[in-house]
């Protein structure tokens, strides 16, 4: 994979025949497509790739949150990939084929975070209504 500078127009993603451009953290890239995949699908290939799935499945519909929550833990990479490495890390339990998330392990927000008193959560027609409430007392 290369990097671009002033090549293209800023703000370009996309592909051309097999060369794909991209923008991450305000530079731009630009590299080519695999002729070839060695695809051999080993037991680990499968393991890591459950584990992947699992956690874009949990992570992928808050993804602007994690952008707050995680933004400490982001060094050199986007807080989305800080918060789906620890997940991946720390909050997938079971043996393959029989992974799933442990919720009591899994985190959506890491760092000094004043923790809410009377925390609720209940299903809606349009998912998930978390609601809480502060003591003003303990807030500094």
């Amino acid at each position: 994979m290369a990097r671009y500078t002033k090549m293209m127009q800023e703000g370009s993603s996309g592909k051309i025949g097999s060369i794909v451009t991209y923008q991450m953290y305000g530079k731009g890239y630009m590299g080519s497509l695999p002729s070839h995949y060695k695809d051999q699908k080993s037991e680990k290939q499968l393991v890591q790739r459950q584990k992947m799935q699992l956690i874009n499945k949990f992570l992928s519909p808050i993804k602007d949150i994690l952008r707050f929550t995680f933004r400490k833990e982001a060094y050199g990479r986007s807080a989305y990939m800080a918060a789906k490495s620890y997940n991946i890390r720390l909050a997938i339990s079971g043996e393959y084929p029989e992974q799933h998330i442990d919720y009591t392990k899994a985190l959506v927000s890491k760092g000094d975070v004043l923790l809410p008193t009377d925390a609720q959560a209940k299903r809606t027609d349009k998912g998930l209504l978390f609601e809480w409430k502060y003591n003003i007392e303990n807030i500094p």
